[in-house]
């Protein structure tokens, strides 16, 4: 263990030496007359060990309360200052403070009046109001009022189709992202505005009226420091989202190592687990193989590997290993979230973190941040109880 830990060390070494390098991965091309940032996953050589603490402050373990009628599993989350809102799919929607007590059941699942199916959510800037859309056969926002867990009055989606994701700025405006499918009116838009009161603004046109197909399955529109930044899912490139365009500002080329003729088989696909105002970090799969599930279905198998993108000094290094040193143990970065305003977290089921303190409490060489706090956690936590959040605030690397 104690090897581990200096080759960590001596990753943050590497780490901060890089901007010395003359060498640099990342490189520009023109588009529309303007040089874009360029980054080539293949010219990307080297690896870092990383630990989570280099990335994450102010850490905290919220142990959410465990009640009969709120029992949380895995789910969608959003940590706000105020409250911890998660939906569970086929269960409903649930509100805790950001202590982790629970206050109350938001929404059941359902079709009727103050129900729902499956919705794209999220809190209003004063984190008083959370907004949801169903992600099938939308036709307004819903409204509830997290102070008192009541329904406000709907506002209409100024334009037809399904959103991909949207997001509350100065609580008055509502920004869309449209998952644009082939011959859904959302279609003639990459991007829209609307008022809260369900008035359209303006919009950014796909320039083809059937729109485009694009896969499901991430985050279309996030907030960069005072900027809104969009990626399309089939895109290479991450967009500034201005008035009436969108400006490319970054540009992915993850490449195809062909290993056969199967479209499929052989691409590179990747998302953005986050983006900074100085850094990515992109997590890449490259497909290998698939199999056939059953009718038309596939599970694809393949190589994952995560990306640590400088944007100040242009470098860019795999991830490897990818250390939590609050818990002790390789992360994985499914379990790791990043929200659009900073927040991290991450959902440790309470079985699994009673079984990781064993390993902790009974090796002194293991260095573990925030050790005694972890420990003491786990002393007081039952393997029924609910999820533990890992919550902190994301950092300026460079």
């Amino acid at each position: 263990m104690k090897n581990l830990i200096i080759v960590i060390v001596a990753g943050a070494i590497i780490l901060a030496s890089c901007i010395n390098e003359e060498n640099k991965e990342v490189v520009f091309t023109e588009v529309n007359g303007k040089m874009v940032p360029l980054l080539r996953f293949e010219d990307v050589k080297d690896s870092i060990p990383f630990l989570l603490s280099d990335i994450i402050s102010d850490v905290e373990f919220l142990k959410l309360e465990t009640k009969k009628d709120a029992l949380i599993s895995l789910g969608n989350w959003i940590v706000g200052e105020k409250y911890v809102i998660v939906f569970i799919y086929n269960q409903g929607l649930y509100q805790f403070t950001r202590g982790g007590r629970f206050i109350r059941k938001l929404a059941y699942i359902g079709r009727g009046p103050k129900e729902i199916q499956y919705p794209v959510f999220h809190l209003s800037e004063k984190q008083d109001l959370i907004y949801l859309i169903e992600r099938d056969n939308p036709k307004y926002f819903v409204r509830i009022d997290l102070e008192t867990g009541g329904f406000m009055e709907n506002i209409p989606l100024a334009r037809p189709g399904r959103l991909q994701n949207f997001m509350i700025t100065y609580d008055t405006i509502i920004n869309c992202a449209p998952l644009v499918d082939s011959g859904m009116p959302s279609g003639k838009y990459y991007f829209f505005r609307q008022t809260t009161s369900g008035n359209f603004i303006n919009g950014i046109l796909t320039g083809n009226e059937e729109g485009s197909s694009y896969d499901n399955g991430q985050d279309l529109l996030y907030q960069v420091g005072e900027s809104m930044h969009y990626r399309p899912v089939n895109s290479d490139t991450v967009f500034l989202v201005k008035e009436d365009q969108l400006e490319p500002c970054f540009i992915f080329e993850a490449g195809n190592i062909g290993l056969g003729s199967d479209v499929q088989i052989g691409r590179t696909t990747f998302s953005i687990l986050t983006e900074r105002v100085d850094f990515f970090i992109i997590n890449t799969f490259t497909i290998t193989s698939k199999e056939q599930m059953g009718g038309k279905a596939f599970r694809y198998n393949g190589k994952r590997h995560l990306i640590l993108v400088d944007k100040i000094n242009m470098h860019a290094h795999y991830i490897s290993p990818f250390y939590n040193d609050f818990t002790g143990e390789k992360l994985n970065p499914y379990y790791a979230k990043f929200q659009s305003d900073g927040a991290f977290y991450m959902v440790m089921d309470a079985f699994s973190l009673m079984e990781r303190s064993v390993i902790v409490r009974s090796d002194p060489d293991l260095r573990v941040k925030n050790r005694d706090g972890f420990l003491n956690l786990s002393k007081v936590l039952t393997e029924n109880d609910n999820p533990v959040l890992l919550i902190g605030n994301v950092k300026t690397l460079y």
